[in-house]
């Protein structure tokens, strides 16, 4: 749960300040007023440079023009019930490790961009592809996920398990149909020692008989049948 987000020279804000409450917030505003950036820089204060990354972005891109640097701090309560803070100083050309800091119930926890990043994803259970997929629907998103049907699926990556459908094998007793009788023999031999058996046909069971028990089920383990 978010508590409280300070922001300083970052793109359109040059000084804000609001709290957060349980529940839903909303923020409101006109056109320019910085509702997104307010929402953006709760990304950059989590994820620092692999949400820069993630999105493509540039340090430079949210220091306020004309400013040297631009700071975030932000307190949100973890998943093991810890109340954090986490700051982050940058410049127009990255992270200023000596600003950037977690506290854990007022205690450092880390410092510098990247282990600062691996302890909020810690605290959250939450890595920054998790973030971005999950808890964060960018400006424009939601009206695609409302008009497109498809997009919610390439969105949440859905769609990667399209290919389980496509490659699903043939069933067994499709597989076996086309097997010659010495493949079987093969088969016979190398499923024992998985704990395996396969269905075989009952006019080839008498020919396991020679099979010692080592490379071979019992005739009594297997599914006889008539095909």
């Amino acid at each position: 749960m978010l508590r409280s987000i300070e922001l300083r020279n970052f793109k359109a804000h040059e000084e804000l300040a609001a709290d957060f409450v349980e529940g839903v917030n909303f923020i409101y505003g006109p056109n320019g007023a910085g509702k997104s950036s307010l929402l953006e820089a709760i990304a950059v204060a989590l994820y620092g440079s692999k949400w820069i990354q993630k999105v493509k972005a540039r340090w430079a891109d949210l220091v306020r023009r004309g400013a040297a640097e631009a700071s975030i701090q932000l307190a949100f309560v973890g998943i093991d019930g810890v109340e954090y803070v986490v700051a982050r100083r940058f410049g127009q050309s990255g992270s200023i490790s000596s600003g950037t800091y977690l506290l854990a119930d007022g205690k450092p926890a880390a410092r510098g961009d990247q282990d600062v990043t691996a302890a909020v994803a810690k605290a959250l259970g939450l890595g920054v592809e998790e973030f971005a997929n999950l808890a964060y629907i960018r400006q424009g998103e939601l009206r695609r996920i409302l008009a497109e049907p498809d997009y919610i699926d390439r969105l949440f990556r859905l769609d990667e398990f399209d290919w389980l459908e496509v490659r699903r094998p043939p069933p067994l007793k499709a597989r076996l149909a086309v097997i010659s009788r010495p493949q079987y023999f093969a088969l016979e031999a190398s499923q024992p020692r998985l704990g395996l058996c396969f269905a075989v046909p009952a006019r080839l069971t008498p020919s396991l008989a020679p099979l010692t028990p080592q490379t071979a089920c019992s005739p009594q383990a297997y599914l006889s049948s008539s095909t």
